[in-house]
């Protein structure tokens, strides 16, 4: 009896402060660093530099932004690559194949057709299928997955001796599907409950992939194909 309250204690401990530095590196990553950047532009009164702002939505602000956001958090789970998912060690050749070399062609053959089809995404097209998914994947399968995986290790469905769902896998996908929807539910279209839906589905499957290859450069590869196809088919926003 007395072991397991030391235990439910020392759970409740590390599940306390996995949410406040959860909280932290997403005000930090997500809000401050924008936050911080914009105030600096408007300090230095350079937000009407065309230089600086290109286009109507300040793309290169984005651009700007999100690398500094994804240092930080690089550097922060650095500190344990190999349970942050950043280790190739238990990665499969294809996977490894998919990463390597499946990411260049990906933007090398949609660039070209964005910029050839004069697609509306065209100039935020690295923001919304390159930065923005690995600072995602960075946060949703690097440090929540891996956090929640300690926490809650119970696997529920396993394939050819691989995890494959878990409850860490259907909590970050959760997750995800909440911030997409916080985020970006400002862009017009499906409601927000279709939006929610979608978003968790997608955030399932990149977990899942994160969970099966116990690395988060393979979940990486799939959201960035993911939000490649999804630039590809929207026309309905204009830069």
């Amino acid at each position: 009896m007395e072991e397991k309250i030391i235990s439910d204690t020392k759970f409740d401990r590390n599940f306390t402060l996995f949410v406040i530095k959860a909280v932290i590196i997403l005000l930090v990553c997500f809000l401050g660093v924008n936050w911080f950047l914009r105030l600096a532009a408007n300090f230095l009164n350079i937000t009407k530099i065309p230089a600086f702002y290109p286009g109507t939505k300040y793309e290169l602000f984005v651009t700007i932004s999100t690398i500094i956001s994804i240092i930080i958090l690089f550097g922060f789970l650095l500190r344990d690559p190999e349970a942050y998912g950043f280790i190739f060690k238990k990665v499969s050749l294809v996977n490894r194949w998919l990463v390597i070399f499946g990411i260049p062609v990906i933007f090398i053959i949609c660039g070209i057709f964005l910029f050839i089809f004069k697609n509306p995404w065209r100039y935020s097209f690295y923001n919304y299928t390159l930065l923005i998914p690995i600072l995602e994947e960075f946060f949703f399968r690097g440090y929540i997955y891996s956090n929640l995986k300690k926490l809650f290790p119970k696997t529920l469905i396993r394939f050819k001796e691989r995890d494959i769902l878990s409850w860490a896998v259907l909590i970050s996908a959760v997750l995800f599907g909440i911030y997409k929807l916080i985020y970006f539910n400002s862009i017009p279209g499906d409601s927000s409950t279709t939006k929610f839906i979608i978003a968790t589905l997608h955030g399932l499957i990149f977990s899942m992939a994160r969970e099966a290859s116990s690395s988060c450069w393979v979940s990486s590869f799939y959201n960035i194909l993911f939000s490649t196809t999804n630039i590809l088919t929207r026309t309905d926003i204009p830069i």
